[in-house]
């Protein structure tokens, strides 16, 4: 989230404050801070060939850990609660 998610809300709402709504860029900051999934992490690793058993052991640990550090990292970005509006 500090290298893409926090980056990428603070560029759209200063330079194109109209192009996206609130609740869109709270989502998307909420999308990158949720670990990967483990079939994406072994499919590119394959595709490129490179080490499926170290992506396996990486995509596990990250999936381990997002279990703490997700509601962590929301915590700190939103506080107690989140108001997005639902349709």
């Amino acid at each position: 989230p500090f290298l893409v998610g926090l980056p990428l809300t603070r560029m759209f709402t200063r330079f194109f404050p109209t192009c996206l709504p609130p609740s869109l860029l709270d989502g998307l900051l909420i999308l990158t801070c949720l670990p990967t999934t483990v079939n994406m992490c072994i499919l590119l690793t394959s595709t490129a060939g490179g080490n499926v058993a170290s992506a396996l052991c990486n995509a596990v640990i990250s999936n381990i850990a997002g279990i703490f550090v997700t509601p962590a990292l929301l915590l700190k970005f939103f506080g107690t609660e989140v108001q997005l509006p639902f349709f």
